[in-house]
């Protein structure tokens, strides 16, 4: 039986552009992302009929808003295949999801652990209705964790194709500085040490300008390299 589509329904921060990007190597082309416009109109309560034609274009889609629909894409196109992305456990994907949008601009502050809770409840009730609503389904859904080593041979051999002869790609992966440096860190991958230094003229608050007085610092990331003394003894 011929495939209709292929549609990843983990949720953003779980593997799905690789998973993207798989299926594209595959041939599940043309293939669809993250779509911003299409989830805003969604959670504005635009017509779900709107994005589901959006949909029909595509072989294979992934990431939000499709997740989000997983029910009624599954209803409008029978014969589909669906894979549930998810992380070795469940904090990994909240603190993921904190640095991702810490990186976007879209997240500000200290990382509480309301937010981490509350994102867990989410990422773990999503997982959980997805499992439950394919029970009796287990040929049309695969659950897949790159991170416990799942590869080419699980997807290929749920989609009934031919394992690639090239490397499982790995894309977006985000890179969660080291504890106690995030903001510091990010902000000397983005910003240039001119602005950051005007920033901290012009911005205030105890968390803020500690943040940036450790960029500009002589142990921050624009530092300058130490130089090395010599282990050599003279003679």
């Amino acid at each position: 039986m011929q495939i209709n589509k292929v549609i990843g329904i983990g949720m953003s921060k779980t593997g799905t552009t690789t998973l993207g990007k798989c299926l594209e190597l595959l041939g599940f082309t043309p293939h669809q992302g993250h779509n911003r416009k299409l989830k805003q109109h969604l959670v504005s309560g635009g017509a779900v009929q709107q994005i589901l034609a959006a949909a029909e274009k595509y072989r294979a889609l992934e990431d939000s808003p499709w997740y989000l629909l997983y029910r009624e894409l599954d209803e409008k196109f029978p014969g589909s295949k669906f894979i549930l992305t998810v992380r070795k456990d469940s904090m990994t994907h909240a603190r993921s999801s904190w640095y991702h949008g810490v990186r976007a601009g879209s997240r500000r502050g200290e990382l509480s652990e309301h937010y981490l809770a509350d994102k867990i409840r989410v990422y773990e009730e999503h997982n959980r209705q997805v499992m439950d609503y394919f029970k009796n389904r287990p040929d049309d859904l695969l659950v897949i964790c790159w991170e416990k080593g799942d590869g080419w041979e699980k997807l290929c051999d749920f989609l009934g194709v031919t394992v690639p002869d090239v490397a499982l790609p790995h894309e977006n992966t985000g890179r969660q500085p080291r504890s106690g440096y995030l903001s510091a860190g990010i902000l000397a991958d983005s910003v240039p040490l001119m602005m950051v230094r005007r920033m901290r003229n012009y911005l205030s608050g105890v968390t803020v300008l500690r943040v940036l007085d450790k960029v500009i610092s002589d142990e921050g990331p624009f530092a300058a390299p130490k130089k090395q003394e010599s282990s050599v003894v003279g003679g």
